[in-house]
Formats: structure tokens, sequence, C-alpha cells
């Protein structure tokens, strides 16, 4: 699926606002031709998992290019901070592929999974 059809459906399921929505598609038209680029096509995958049933609450997929609207898929009863998914992201643009943070939250019962692909 391409990158725009990913911010359509990412509305049609209310995961953003229609003003968000254009603002991703306006992000997506102005990358133009670099789509092709290894650098760009890398993403970054966020997992929130409910420990005791093990399902996904959250499973989403982001362009390197878009990932901070990605932070506000995060519970807010996360023990998460903004700060610590920033400096995660951050770590993330600057390694290969592979897992750059795992939280295991107590409070809430959620782990969080965010990994480079």
């Amino acid at each position: 699926m391409n990158e725009k059809m990913q911010v359509l459906k990412m509305i049609e399921s209310g995961k953003v606002t229609a003003e968000e929505g254009m603002k991703l598609l306006a992000a997506v038209e102005s990358k133009g031709d670099n789509s092709t680029s290894k650098s760009s096509a890398r993403q970054l995958r966020i997992k929130v998992i409910n420990k005791d049933s093990g399902r996904v609450k959250t499973n989403i997929k982001i362009p390197m290019y878009l990932v901070s609207i990605g932070m506000k898929f995060i519970p807010q009863d996360s023990s998460l901070t903004r700060k610590e998914l920033a400096e995660a992201i951050q770590l993330a643009k600057d390694k290969g592929e592979g897992t750059v943070l795992e939280v295991e939250d107590k409070d809430s019962n959620y782990d969080v999974h965010i990994m480079v692909e």
C-alpha cells in the first residue's frame, strides 16, 4: 500500500483527524522523488501489547520522516514519557534496523516496543 493510501486509511479509521491527515499528505507529496531512496524506506514500528492477553493494542508502522506523528498513539497511561519517546525516536533515526526500545509498564499492564524496520 502506498503512503498516501496509508494516510487515507488512518483518517478513515479515526487514528488521525482530517487536518492531521492533510499535513501528512502534504509531507508525503513534498517528499517527491526521494521516495525510492533506501533511507526513506525505513520505518518505525510502535507496538503496545497487553501483557495478560498478549493482544496487540497498537501496531503502527510509520515512515521515518513522519515519526513524530506516531507519538500521539502511545497510551496516556503508559509510563513512557514524551522525553523518553523523543530520545528513542532519535536513536531510531541514527541506528540501523532492530529494536530501539522496550518498556514494561507494570502499572498499566502494557508493554511498548519500538523497532526500526
